[in-house]
């Protein structure tokens, strides 16, 4: 019996390997699935971190930090070329970001700049086509680095297509905020511009590269910043101003005031100076909140209302009086233009409508007010039109006689 107990052996340690190896194979496992999750994770997380990382750089750039935001804006190409590929529009975006700083930094390095912007150009236009606004941005951002280094026939080529593609987006952009003004969605019209404002602002600015709107006031001005500026104002503000007045007369006047508010910060979201047509669109809305304030029995704050209404008006009136007298002096250029009577009646005309929009003008602006009836009525009387010359001699009377 001893023996055949020595002979014995026991499982157990055998058991015991086997279940050690089989812990062993499940933990190794675990391991890989847990690896494999941190980096699906991991690779989930980078747009994420990506736009960490690009909001990062371009606050050090806004900082004049350059080197610091060079550094990180190139962590985020390289980013994004390894999540997205090299011919993703986002690799075009941190291209570009990296060419203003590079840029920035060393005005001299053309050629390493020039390298970095025509190859964000040629990725948006394989991904997005070549009319792209996407695409726009990129030209002007081109036209405007020639332009600094005096190559200028191709700095005007790329502007004048950047402009083409610019012009036409903006043309599709008013017929999408007429149409959802038509339908009442003013709101949603706004929300349209404000995006593509935030999208393009910069490229507008680098399109617009040697335009302005000219001093004589023309009937339209031609900047693709101002334009795209003014775009919810001149889309939605008469819309706010129809229903403001609408509310005002059914005595809702919380609403009113609401309308005439949302109107009023639309307005003075432009950063760029307002031609007449806003200036008289400002002066309406000023006028109807002031209106909204008196009829409430809050004259406190009606008074500074009008005292803005005021120095608006007398402003604009007179300067479009002085504006429809260049048009009308044979010593100036002006007035050798062919259109320098439309001119000079346009600016007269202007200069009533915000005039007459003012319910209590001041001595001042009453005086302009005559001054451009008059001066319209003279316009009238020369190209024969004398039932329109003696209506405005009859307000003028009539406006003289107010003064008094």
């Amino acid at each position: 019996m001893a023996r055949m107990r020595r002979a014995t052996f026991s499982l157990e340690p055998v058991l015991r390997r086997e279940q050690r190896r089989a812990a062993a194979g499940w933990l190794a496992s675990a391991l890989t699935v847990c690896l494999l999750l941190s980096t699906i994770a991991a690779r989930a997380q980078d747009p994420g971190d990506l736009d960490a990382l690009s909001k990062q750089a371009r606050g050090l750039q806004h900082a004049g930090k350059l080197e610091e935001a060079r550094t990180v804006g190139e962590r985020v190409l390289a980013l994004a070329e390894d999540r997205y590929g090299n011919d993703d529009p986002r690799v075009a975006t941190a291209l570009d970001f990296l060419g203003d700083v590079v840029h920035g930094q060393d005005p001299r390095a053309f050629r390493q700049v020039q390298t970095l912007y025509f190859r964000a150009l040629h990725i948006r236009e394989k991904a997005l086509g070549p009319d792209h606004p996407d695409v726009a941005k990129s030209l002007s951002r081109i036209a405007y680095l020639y332009a600094g280094e005096h190559i200028l026939d191709e700095a005007v080529r790329l502007r004048d297509r950047s402009v083409v593609i610019y012009t036409k987006m903006l043309d599709d952009l008013a017929r999408q905020m007429r149409s959802l003004v038509d339908t009442g969605q003013y709101e949603e019209a706004v929300d349209i511009a404000r995006r593509a404002l935030a999208d393009h602002g910069d490229g507008f600015v680098l399109a617009d590269m040697g335009v302005s709107c000219a001093p004589e006031l023309p009937r339209e001005c031609k900047m693709l910043a101002w334009r795209a500026w003014t775009l919810p104002a001149l889309s939605t503000g008469p819309a706010f101003i129809e229903r403001a007045k609408l509310a005002r007369e059914h005595g809702q006047l919380a609403d009113a005031e609401r309308l005439y508010q949302r109107g009023l910060a639309i307005l003075e979201q432009i950063r760029l100076p307002l031609d007449p047509v806003l200036k008289l669109q400002l002066v309406t809305v000023l006028e109807g909140l002031a209106a909204v304030y008196e009829d409430e029995g809050r004259a406190a704050e009606a008074g500074p209302a009008r005292e803005r209404i005021r120095q608006i008006a007398e402003y604009e009136v007179h300067k479009l009086n002085e504006v429809a007298g260049w048009y009308r002096d044979p010593n100036l250029a002006l007035s050798r233009k062919t259109d320098s009577i439309a001119g000079a009646e346009l600016s007269y005309q202007r200069s009533i409508a915000i005039a007459e929009q003012v319910s209590h003008p001041s001595e001042v602006l009453s005086r302009d007010l005559i001054a451009s009836l008059t001066g319209l009525a003279s316009i009238y009387d020369a190209q024969g039109r004398q039932d329109e010359a003696a209506a405005l001699r009859q307000r003028v009377r009539d406006s003289e006689g107010k003064a008094r």
